[in-house]
Order: C-alpha cells, then structure tokens, then sequence
C-alpha cells in the first residue's frame, strides 16, 4: 500500500482549499443573482474542471487536480463520499408529506425531468456520434 508524501499531502490538502474557497465565493456570487447556492457551486466546479482552468491553464489543473497517483486516489476517494454525504443530506430534507401533498404535479415533474434529457442525450448521441468520441 502506498503512502501520500509530504509534497502529496500539501497537493491534496491545496486542492481541496481552492475548490472550497471557490465553491463559495461562486456561492455567494450566485446568491447575489438570486441564484441556487447549489448552482454556484456546480458553476464552479464546471470552471474550475477541465472545461475551462484545464484548457486555459493546464499545467495548474494538472498540478493541482492531477489524474493519475496517489494524490488523485486519494481525491477520488474523497469525492466519491462526498456525492454519497450529498445524496443522504438531500434526502433527509425531502418532506414527504409535502411532495404527497403535491401529488401528480410532483410525479409529472418528476418524470419529465429524466425523460426529457435522457431523450435529448439519446438522439443527440445516435444522429452525432462524432461529438461523444
């Protein structure tokens, strides 16, 4: 079993610093456009991902958010619990007397919200196969 250096743990724990430091400044900003405090969070983390500091500064993000040793293990490991933490959180605060009460409203939006870009991710992916290679 390998263990995180010195140099892995300053990496790992640098990491973790920025995307929480930016998390909630894009919290923030997001609530100052009366915004979801969870869409700024999700805003930055499609910034700070490959899909923007990756292209514009890839040497950071390669630094900072490497793909492959000890470092992204040990991220991986970290986020995995964290999308576990979120999905328990969000469904401790789901009040189910309230979405009972809603009836088909919430049964309709429900099932629109998964058919709907499930359909459009399907067609987009049969006529253009070209754009997911």
């Amino acid at each position: 079993m390998q263990t995180l250096t010195s140099n892995d743990v300053v990496v790992l724990f640098t990491s973790i610093s920025i995307m929480l430091l930016a998390s909630r400044i894009f919290a923030e900003v997001g609530k100052k456009f009366k915004l979801p405090v969870v869409m700024g969070e999700m805003i930055m983390g499609i910034l700070l991902g490959p899909t923007l500091i990756g292209k514009l500064c890839p040497d950071f993000f390669t630094h900072f958010f490497p793909i492959s040793g000890n470092v992204a293990i040990s991220m991986n490991a970290i986020t995995q619990m964290s999308v576990v933490m979120l999905l328990f959180v969000a469904g401790m605060e789901v009040q189910l007397p309230v979405v009972l009460k809603q009836g088909r409203l919430a049964l309709y939006t429900s099932i629109t919200s998964m058919i709907i870009p499930f359909s459009i991710g399907f067609w987009l992916a049969w006529y253009n196969p070209a754009l997911f290679v």
